[in-house]
């Protein structure tokens, strides 16, 4: 069991997760170029999902959760896959959606009630319905596959995981104990889900961390600091208010 030891640490698991399956169901039949992609592993437990869409059309993902588990979408389409005793299994990130001169294509997930236990992400620019066509019904087909706010080839980034902390490792900092939190590449990305499920990462990687001010530090740091290499908690730090911490920037004396 890990202790509060300086110079101790806790690690995750470091296994890519099976809590979710990625099906593409591929393009819609206008689509003559295929799109292609590419699942890299992140080197601590999750995975860098990249797509390239040569041409307009509507690609489809399907992620599909094991067993009991479901899928929650958040409010900033972050996604958690939670077992059956609530416990996080996996998450995904937002997508973000780029088209060739950098522009940020909107998109979001959604899940499918009406498949049972998957989450899909339909890719098309605004003005477009799932199925690529144009959200206007009197548009031909030619209409339909173009929109000339967008530069094709799109590519998609989608970060997954299945922990938002990577490790923890007591060491000193201004004089006093502090946890150096890493978070995994996912935990970085997991937006609002992150927030919900990356508390019970830590507390699992070393219980004694459970106190309302270090929970308060991390919650900051996810709010605010999120790509630091580390989140550094200190447990004597004043018991604060939330707001207190986050105008301290996490570290009020």
């Amino acid at each position: 069991m890990p202790t509060d030891n300086a110079g101790e640490s806790a690690s995750s698991p470091e296994s890519p997760s099976d809590a979710v399956v990625i099906d593409m169901l591929g393009a819609s039949p206008s689509v003559a170029q295929t799109p292609t992609t590419a699942l890299v592993p992140d080197g601590d437990g999750g995975m860098h999902l990249r797509t390239t869409l040569p041409e307009p059309g509507a690609v489809r993902y399907t992620f599909e959760a094991p067993g009991e588990s479901s899928v929650v979408v958040a409010w900033d389409s972050s996604v958690a896959v939670v077992g059956s005793d609530d416990e996080l299994r996996g998450g995904l990130a937002a997508p973000v959606v780029t088209d060739t001169t950098g522009s940020e294509v909107p998109s979001s997930w959604t899940e499918v009630d009406d498949i049972g236990g998957l989450l899909a992400l339909d890719l098309a620019p605004d003005g477009y319905d799932a199925t690529g066509e144009s959200a206007d019904a009197s548009a031909d087909d030619t209409a339909a596959a173009s929109d000339p706010a967008v530069a094709y080839p799109l590519t998609v980034d989608v970060y997954l995981g299945q922990a938002v902390v990577a490790s923890v490792e007591w060491g000193e900092r201004e004089g006093g104990r502090s946890l150096a939190v890493t978070p995994t590449a996912w935990g970085r990305a997991s937006g609002t889900t992150g927030r919900t499920y990356g508390w019970d990462d830590v507390v699992r990687l070393d219980p004694s961390a459970d106190t309302s001010v270090m929970r308060k530090q991390f919650l900051c740091h996810v709010d605010g600091a999120r790509e630091k290499d580390t989140w550094n908690l200190e447990p004597w730090r004043p018991d604060i208010s939330f707001i207190g911490y986050l105008i301290a920037r996490c570290n009020p004396a």
